[in-house]
C-alpha cells in the first residue's frame, strides 16, 4: 500500500514537472521573439553611428524560469560564429590558418574540428560555415559528431563536423581512421593546440596560397581585436558565458563585422560578373527547351571560357604604358596622402576633426539628474 501511495506520488511530481517545463518552453517560444521593427535593425552604414550612436536592444523577462534575471541584448543579435568563434579562431589561431579553412571549404574539402569545450568546437565549426559568403555550403554539417561516430570521417561526402574529446591527441596521432582520411582530402583544426593540419592530398596545397594584401589586412584586424580583448579584462571576446549574456560592444562588434565584410569581397572575386549583373547567369548554363528558367544546367566550361578570354585582354591590357601609368600614379596617390598626414596641414585637419568630435560627443552624453547637484 505504502509502495503503491509511492509510486502515486512520483508520478504527480513527474506530472508537475512535465508541466513547469512545457509552460517554460511557451514562455521562452513567446517572449524570445523579435517584433517585426527589431528584426529589421541592422548595422548602420556609418562606423560612427554604430559606435557613437543610439544602441538598441532586445530585453525581456521569463519569470516561468526559476531565478533567472533579465535578459538584455544588442540589436542586430549577436551572432555565435560570425562574432565569438570568429575572434577565438583570429586571436588563438591566426588569420592564415582561417583562410587555409575557408579556401579547402571553397574547394569542397572535409574539415574536422577538434577540441577540448564542446562549445567551443560547435562555434567554430558555425562559423567556419557563415564566413565563405555570398557561397553557401552545400554538403554535410555536423558541428556536434559523437566520438562514436568517428567512423563517418572516412566517408566520401564533403562535411563539417566537430568532436569534443578530453584528450584531442587521440584523435588526431592514435587514430588510423583519422590519418586516412586526411590523406584522402580531410583537414583538421585542433582547438587544443590552436593549429591546423592541412590534409596531405596531393595537389591541394598548392592551390592554397594568399593573396599579400588580403593578409594584411586580416592581420591589421586581428591586431584590433586582440587590442580591445585586452583593453577590457571582462570582454566577451574571451568568455563565451558573457558572450550569451550580454554580446559584445558596439567597437567589437563593428570590428568583426569589418573583417566578415573583407572576407566576403575577397570571395566574391571568384564569381566573376556573377557578382555584378543579376542576368549574368543566363550566359553560363543552358535553360529548358520551354524557356523555363526552374530547367537551368550550369556548364562550367562556358564560365571558364570568359574568364580566359578576359584574362588573355588583361594581360595585353598590363604590358601597355597606360596600366604602367596608371599603376604609378596609384603608387603617387598613396605617396601624397602620406605627405598630406603627416604634414602640418594634416594634423590641422586631424585637430580640428578630433576637437568637433569630442564636442559632439560631450551633447551626447546624459546629464546629471537635478536632485545629483549642489
Amino acid at each position: 500500500k505504502n509502495s503503491s501511495m509511492e509510486v502515486q506520488e512520483e508520478r504527480e511530481l513527474e506530472r508537475e514537472v512535465t508541466k513547469q517545463r512545457h509552460a517554460i518552453i511557451d514562455a521562452m517560444a513567446q517572449k524570445l521573439r523579435l517584433s517585426a521593427r527589431q528584426a529589421l535593425i541592422a548595422f548602420p552604414r556609418s562606423q560612427y553611428e554604430h559606435v557613437f550612436g543610439k544602441q538598441h536592444f532586445f530585453e525581456t523577462r521569463i519569470p516561468e524560469i526559476p531565478n533567472s534575471g533579465p535578459i538584455r541584448l544588442p540589436l542586430p543579435l549577436p551572432r555565435v560564429g560570425k562574432q565569438w568563434a570568429l575572434a577565438r579562431i583570429l586571436m588563438e589561431i591566426g588569420p592564415d590558418p582561417l583562410m587555409f579553412c575557408l579556401k579547402l571549404m571553397l574547394l569542397e574539402r572535409s574539415i574536422l574540428v577538434v577540441g577540448q569545450k564542446l562549445q567551443e568546437v560547435s562555434a567554430c565549426c558555425c562559423a567556419l560555415v557563415e564566413l565563405i559568403r555570398p557561397f553557401e555550403w552545400a554538403s554535410a554539417f555536423m558541428p556536434v559528431l559523437p566520438v562514436g561516430l568517428l567512423d563517418f570521417i572516412n566517408c566520401p561526402v564533403p562535411f563539417i563536423a566537430g568532436i569534443a574529446v578530453d584528450n584531442v591527441s587521440t584523435v588526431i596521432e592514435n587514430d588510423e581512421r583519422t590519418l586516412n582520411a586526411m590523406s584522402g582530402g580531410m583537414s583538421l583544426l585542433d582547438l587544443d593546440t590552436n593549429t591546423l593540419h592541412i590534409t596531405s592530398e596531393p595537389g591541394v596545397g598548392k592551390m592554397l596560397s594568399l593573396d599579400p594584401y588580403l593578409r594584411e589586412r586580416l592581420r591589421m584586424l586581428r591586431s584590433r581585436v586582440l587590442y580591445l580583448a585586452d583593453k577590457n579584462p571582462s570582454s566577451a571576446l574571451r568568455d563565451f558565458n558573457a558572450f550569451l549574456e550580454g554580446g559584445l560592444t558596439p567597437e567589437e562588434s563593428l570590428t568583426l563585422h569589418s573583417i566578415c565584410g573583407v572576407l566576403e569581397r575577397h570571395f566574391v572575386q571568384y564569381c566573376g560578373d556573377l557578382a555584378v549583373y543579376d542576368k549574368a547567369w543566363k550566359q553560363y548554363g543552358m535553360i529548358d527547351a520551354n524557356n523555363n528558367e526552374n530547367m537551368f544546367s550550369f556548364q562550367p566550361d562556358w564560365f571558364l571560357n570568359a574568364l580566359e578570354a578576359n584574362r588573355a585582354f588583361q594581360e595585353a591590357v598590363v604590358h601597355t604604358q597606360l596600366f604602367s601609368g596608371y599603376v604609378h600614379d596609384r603608387r603617387q596617390d598613396q605617396l601624397d596622402s602620406k605627405e598630406l598626414l603627416s604634414g602640418e596641414l594634416g594634423q590641422y585637419i586631424a585637430g580640428w576633426i578630433y576637437q568637433r568630435w569630442m564636442e559632439k560627443k560631450k551633447r551626447r552624453q546624459p546629464k546629471d539628474p537635478p536632485s545629483s547637484r549642489r
